[in-house]
């Protein structure tokens, strides 16, 4: 076979390669999953020494979101019962003291402390616990979640807020007990200069401090799916461009968290 012969049969082949390869349609990839919204509660205190590193812990997971495929959505709930032992936290509130003791129900009379990180609404452990923190995100971004979504509008006249929340999707393991629609906001980028306390003469930094939190609706058992808004007043101390509205589904009983989600307010 000469050299002519064989450069011949190298570009047939070449051609054909080409021909079945332009044939064939692209291969179509899936798109990658979306990431799984997780809270992370943190019960928590300006008063209470230990709770400044759970607050870095906390600043510094909702920065980075080291874990891959999850979103952790931070909720730090400034409890009240520390008020009276030497410095009255501005962020504490009874309303968070009593969502920490209605945690007790299911996690045990003795689980009421600061710093305390309650994850998914299922598991609990000191807020210091980083390793143990990450694991229980990790198992509660496994387990099936509702699609939510959160849109919030800001009326500037009015110092107020419309909120919308679309929830679909809900698992069947989810729709046996009844669920709240929660919905919280949250202010970032806060600190406290602290006079007198257990912190005293030390400035704290906070992020994801809840505002306030109110339930907005139920989700039917039958449909699994549904649609609710609601108006909340902003006042003159939030800082609107620090806000995040975040809406999550609970259930009232085991208060697991079946699904969450949140956004910024847009300023008409």
């Amino acid at each position: 076979m000469n050299q002519s012969t064989t450069m011949n049969q190298i570009r047939y082949v070449a051609l054909m390669t080409l021909a079945i390869t332009a044939g064939t349609p692209a291969q179509v990839r899936d798109p990658p999953p979306k990431p799984v919204a997780i809270i992370a509660e943190l019960f928590t205190s300006e008063g209470c020494s230990s709770c400044p590193p759970a607050d870095d812990l906390l600043r510094h997971l909702l920065k980075e979101q080291p874990i891959d495929g999850v979103v952790i959505i931070g909720l730090s709930e400034h409890v009240d019962y520390w008020d009276r032992l030497g410095w009255k936290d501005r962020f504490s509130s009874a309303m968070f003291s009593r969502r920490q003791e209605e945690y007790s129900q299911v996690f045990g009379d003795d689980r009421i402390y600061t710093p305390q990180m309650v994850i998914g609404g299922r598991e609990e452990m000191v807020g210091i616990e980083a390793d143990k923190i990450h694991a229980a995100i990790g198992r509660a971004a496994k387990r099936p979640m509702a699609v939510l979504t959160v849109y919030a509008t800001q009326d500037v006249v009015e110092r107020s807020a419309a909120v919308q929340v679309e929830i679909r999707e809900v698992p069947e393991t989810a729709r046996r007990g009844d669920l709240d629609v929660m919905l919280a906001i949250v202010e970032n980028g806060l600190e406290s200069h602290v006079k007198s306390g257990e912190n005293a003469k030390r400035t704290l930094k906070h992020s994801a401090v809840t505002r306030t939190l109110v339930t907005v609706g139920k989700v039917p058992k039958s449909s699994g799916s549904g649609s609710f808004t609601t108006n909340v007043a902003l006042p003159g101390g939030w800082r609107a461009l620090q806000l995040r509205f975040v809406a999550f589904l609970q259930d009232r009983r085991t208060h697991e968290i079946h699904g969450a989600a949140s956004a910024g307010l847009a300023i008409q």
